[in-house]
C-alpha cells in the first residue's frame, strides 16, 4: 500500500510498505550470490520539503540460506544458514545512515575448497554512515560474534576515493 499526503505547500509525505518475496534470488557474474527462500518487509515514510527531503523505514529480511563465492554449491565460499537482519535506514540527498544494524545467522561455513569446513554461529552489530560529500562510509561500535571462532570489535572510516582507512580500531 502507498499513501500520499500534503503536510504544507511545497511539503508532502509519502508511506510505501515494500515487500519481497522468492524462492530463489542469484546472480551469475564473477562473484557468485545466491538466496534461497527469501522474505523480506520495508516500509518506507518518505518526506520532502522545499530545502530538503529523507526516507526513513527498517528493513526486516529472513532467509534460509545465502551463498556468496563460487558458482558450485561445493566450491569456496561463505554460506549462511538461516539468515535474519535488521536494517534501519535513513537516507538523504548527503548521506545514507544505519544506526544499529543487525545481521544474525544461525550457522555460517567458510568452505576453503578442499579442506574442512568452518562452521559458526554468526551475529553482527554496528552503526553504518555514508556521507557522499565526503565519499567516506564510517562503521562505528562494530561487535562480529563468531562463537567457534571468537569476536571482533572496532570500527574504522574508510574513504573510496583515496582508499584509505582512518580511525581503525
Amino acid at each position: 500500500p502507498v499513501t500520499f499526503t500534503m503536510t504544507a505547500p511545497e511539503q508532502w509525505q509519502s508511506t510505501i510498505d515494500l515487500s519481497l518475496q522468492s524462492q530463489i534470488l542469484s546472480t551469475e557474474n564473477a562473484s557468485h550470490f545466491r538466496l534461497q527462500t527469501l522474505s523480506s518487509q520495508l516500509p518506507l515514510v518518505i518526506k520532502s520539503a522545499p530545502s530538503h527531503w529523507v526516507i526513513e523505514g527498517t528493513a526486516d529480511m529472513n532467509a534460509h540460506r545465502l551463498h556468496v563465492g563460487a558458482d558450485d554449491q561445493a566450491a569456496a565460499g561463505l554460506v549462511f544458514e538461516r539468515v535474519q537482519s535488521q536494517l534501519p535506514l535513513r537516507i538523504t540527498s548527503t548521506a545514507l545512515t544505519s544506526p544499529d544494524l543487525h545481521l544474525q545467522a544461525q550457522a555460517v561455513r567458510w568452505q576453503p575448497g578442499t579442506d574442512t569446513p568452518i562452521t559458526s554461529p554468526l551475529d553482527l552489530r554496528t552503526s553504518i554512515d555514508i556521507n557522499l560529500q565526503r565519499q567516506q562510509v564510517e562503521a562505528k561500535n562494530l561487535v562480529l560474534d563468531l562463537p567457534a571462532l571468537g569476536r571482533i570489535t572496532g570500527g574504522s572510516a574508510w574513504q573510496w576515493t583515496t582508499g584509505t582507512a582512518q580511525d581503525v580500531h
